[in-house]
């Protein structure tokens, strides 16, 4: 079952790991990907992670932010598990992803 909406995830646009996947958005895109879900990127300088319109999105001035529609979230984990995971259910990331799988973690639907 795809998302409601086509998420917004964001990304640094200059990556301090020069592109290595390092980064704790490759986690979300990561678990999109497995699930076949569209989204789009919002790419982020280091300065504009640290203006007031970011940091209403993650407190922190950091990456990742998951965006759909009212819903945002800042933890590559919640996005992952509270929220991909809730619409797709662990069983659909397949074995060997690195996503846990079956019962072995299940995750209650996001409310925010």
């Amino acid at each position: 079952m795809p998302l409601p909406m086509t998420p917004t995830i964001t990304a640094f646009e200059r990556s301090p790991d020069r592109g290595r996947g390092l980064a704790r958005d490759m986690r979300v895109r990561w678990a999109l990907e497995e699930v076949g879900q569209a989204y789009e990127v919002r790419l982020v300088s280091f300065g504009a992670m640290k203006e007031p319109a970011h940091r209403a999105l993650h407190p922190f001035g950091q990456i990742p932010t998951y965006e759909e529609g009212d819903l945002v979230l800042f933890e590559s984990s919640a996005c992952r598990s509270s929220r991909i995971a809730s619409m797709y259910g662990w069983a659909n990331f397949p074995a060997g992803s690195g996503m846990p799988t079956g019962s072995t973690m299940r995750s209650a639907p996001v409310t925010c």
